[in-house]
């Protein structure tokens, strides 16, 4: 059972808009890219998880305090008698370990995955102990890019490579399975209640509305939407959408990095860079959000829940 699902973190989601309207330096552009690989790792061993025959929690992207420090945890299994703790990689190309230490085949050293494994791995067990849950902990370092290659690895290093993967699955459906009990499950919401939505290591670039790009962008790739009559067409692949569902992506987009601006029929239009009648826009603001005011003056906020 997927208790919390692998979905990207409100960083990353900052950073897809941004890095189509606006230049990223090759720093920010290397740390963006880094963001995608690891959320790609996630997915894949994720869809690797679904294989799993057994009663399990399965929760991602865990962002714990833990006395003032804050520690991530990419994907934690809870099955009846033991937790897995997974930190994942998702690197490519040639790499080899030298007294444990990670390096790049041109002798660069690497952040030590080890080192995350086991720092994540202290204080969850520490974190597990106020809950209070007694699961053994597995704690193991996930290489997922079908390309990565670890040479001189030693087969006792709690680190698993993309070609052991599916056997890893196999063998952990060999084994016995119990049900879940009443406090594994209430183990997990609390977790949940531990979890942190923003962390407070986000690093995104310096950005304001005049600066940014306008347009609608394509939700697949990094083209730009064409405009014609009430579909729109991607410059680049081709991709086609009713410029109702462009409008609306839009708006999620302009909330997303300015959650404090309010929410208008112009802003709205200048940030879709739409050549059509202002009312399209205020047809999508009315279908989805809550009008205050009247006139010029008005604006949309989220309707309240029911």
């Amino acid at each position: 059972m997927i208790r919390k699902a692998c979905t990207p973190s409100h960083e990353l989601q900052c950073l897809r808009v941004l890095h189509r309207r606006m230049n990223f330096s090759p720093g920010q552009r290397q740390y963006y890219v880094s963001l995608e690989k690891g959320f790609e790792g996630e997915q894949t061993l994720n869809q690797s998880l679904l294989q799993l025959e057994h009663d399990t929690i399965i929760m991602n992207d865990l962002l714990i305090e833990h006395h003032h420090s804050f520690y991530q945890i990419d994907t934690l299994v809870l099955t009846y008698d033991q937790a897995y703790l997974f930190e994942v990689k998702h690197y490519e190309g040639e790499y080899y370990l030298h007294k444990n230490r990670l390096y790049l085949m041109n002798g660069k050293e690497m952040k030590d995955p080890l080192l995350q494994l086991q720092r994540s791995e202290a204080f969850l067990r520490q974190t597990f102990q106020t809950l209070p849950l007694t699961l053994p902990i597995q704690a193991l370092v996930a290489y997922t890019h079908p390309f990565f290659i670890l040479y001189h690895a030693s087969s006792e290093l709690p680190v698993l490579l993309p070609n052991q993967l599916q056997r890893f699955i196999q063998k952990w459906n060999q084994e016995p399975s119990y049900p879940l009990t009443d406090q594994h499950h209430h183990a997990a919401e609390q977790l949940l209640t531990l979890h942190w939505d923003m962390s407070p290591y986000t690093r995104l670039p310096d950005y304001d509305y005049p600066s940014l790009t306008k347009g609608m962008s394509c939700p697949f790739c990094s083209g730009w939407m064409k405009e014609r009559k009430n579909t729109l067409t991607c410059s680049s692949c081709g991709h086609k959408e009713t410029r109702r569902s462009g409008i609306q992506r839009s708006i999620e987009e302009f909330r997303l990095l300015f959650p404090q601006d309010k929410l208008t029929t112009s802003i709205i239009y200048d940030w879709c860079g739409l050549r059509c009648s202002r009312k399209n826009v205020s047809r999508v603001l009315l279908s989805h959000y809550q009008r205050v005011g009247k006139g010029k003056g008005s604006y949309y906020v989220s309707p309240p829940h029911r």
